[in-house]
């Protein structure tokens, strides 16, 4: 389903997403027992909220036959070359330690499409409806899911409940080349829907 590099970009994902959640981890002292063991928490939660979200545009995209990846990487020119940088992963962490982990940055991926002509389809390439419902389906999902996590009333899930909130919310926003500037320039009211 994700090949090699994807896999690495989605543990980049996921372990910068918890150090940026679980490096204040709202303690008037600082014990290193009580911040390893938030850490692995707040990992679980990284895990949950990423692959559920990469989960549902991967589910969406197979269903329409578009082919998508998850990227960390974006091209910035060094020296006349273009280069992969991870410009958003840098910003988080930088952001988390300014702040003192009061700010949680969470805009760290963008989603990669691929479109091929698929033979036999009255269209032969996905509408812009198709493209923007895919990509949707990430930050619905996981505000789908935070709706439920705040239902069950558990205090040990409020994390959780953030976390998936503000995942979905940030790569929504359409600024390039968050998932949201997709959606927004591809399709508007699915943008107002999601």
């Amino acid at each position: 389903m994700f090949d090699k590099k994807e896999q690495n970009n989605i543990l980049a994902t996921i372990f910068v997403i918890a150090i940026v959640f679980s490096f204040n981890d709202k303690r008037d002292i600082f014990v290193l027992s009580n911040w390893i063991l938030n850490f692995l928490k707040v990992l679980v939660f990284s895990a949950i909220t990423v692959l559920s979200y990469e989960l549902a545009q991967r589910y969406v995209a197979k269903l329409q036959g578009i082919r998508i990846s998850h990227e960390i990487g974006y091209d910035i020119k060094i020296f006349r070359k273009k280069r992969k940088f991870p410009t958003t992963i840098m910003m988080a962490l930088i952001l988390t330690i300014l702040t003192n982990g009061k700010f949680y940055f969470a805009a760290i991926k963008k989603t990669g499409i691929s479109v091929k002509k698929v033979i036999g389809k009255r269209y032969p390439y996905p509408k812009e409806f198709e493209i923007s419902r895919m990509i949707a389906a990430g930050p619905i999902l996981t505000i789908f899911l935070a709706a439920i996590v705040s239902g069950l009333k558990f205090l040990f899930l409020d994390q959780l409940k953030l976390m998936l909130i503000l995942y979905s919310v940030y790569n929504i926003l359409p600024i390039s080349p968050l998932d949201g500037s997709k959606i927004f320039f591809h399709y508007l009211p699915m943008f107002v829907l999601s």
